[in-house]
């Protein structure tokens, strides 16, 4: 208690030159965030309704891309939700410099973060390995794209799996810890830079992913033109 009580009135980051931290009414975005969340969750399930009932009374076949598809949705849900519990905290949204820092060390917040480093990637291996599987489906004539996607499904599973093994090694709290002692730990930090490889990853694979296509439409019996429209309908996954 008396390391917290010593926390009260530093800022859990230093402010920019000139600004004040203003621990009594600081400027709370959490707000925004719930409502975008909300409404990008809704937009995902329609897709997923839709999808099921293309699949279901048109195509009338289902493949794994589908369960891996609902499985990344209904991730995605529950890291939402995660993250919705962090904001009740008061400690998202909010300026790191405008928060004390005892506050950053609130349990229900640290367990939301502990909890987010598990969804996190979970549901970013599912979102990638469906369009991955998708591939092999869409250019099943072109074996070495199959291979291709095949490998990236593998390079996937087995890189964020091993980065959500670090961290939580890192991150958790050992016998007779909890998550506010754990986090002030010289073990607990080790876990940065193990956060900014994943995200690194991420852009490497997403680069990957949307390259993979719009090598195989090139050798495609398709017209010129049908190349670029085709073309410029995957490349709006870069959006």
């Amino acid at each position: 208690m008396s390391l917290l009580s010593g926390l009260g009135e530093i800022p859990a980051m230093s402010p920019p030159s000139g600004v004040a931290p203003n621990f009594v009414n600081p400027e709370n975005k959490s707000l925004i965030g719930v409502v975008l969340g909300g409404v990008m969750a809704s937009l995902m399930a329609l897709m997923i309704i839709n999808r099921a009932f293309v699949k279901w009374r048109v195509i009338k076949k289902w493949t794994k891309d589908d369960l891996t598809c609902v499985s990344a949705f209904l991730l995605g849900l529950a890291y939402y939700t995660v993250i919705v519990i962090a904001m009740q905290s008061g400690n998202v949204g909010v300026h790191q410099y405008d928060l004390k820092l005892a506050h950053t060390l609130d349990h229900s917040y640290l367990l939301a973060c502990y909890l987010s480093s598990i969804f996190a990637p979970m549901t970013m291996i599912f979102e990638k390995i469906t369009f991955l599987l998708f591939y092999r489906q869409l250019f099943r004539p072109l074996r070495w794209l199959r291979i291709a996607a095949f490998l990236g499904v593998i390079v996937t599973i087995l890189a964020y799996m091993s980065f959500m093994t670090v961290v939580l090694v890192y991150t958790t709290p050992s016998k007779g810890e909890t998550f506010a002692t754990h986090y002030q730990t010289l073990t607990f930090e080790k876990a940065i830079p193990v956060g900014i490889a994943s995200s690194a990853f991420g852009v490497v694979i997403d680069l990957y992913i949307i390259s993979l296509p719009v090598m195989g439409i090139h050798r495609l019996k398709l017209s010129p033109r049908q190349r670029v429209e085709v073309t410029g309908l995957f490349l709006t996954g870069t959006l």
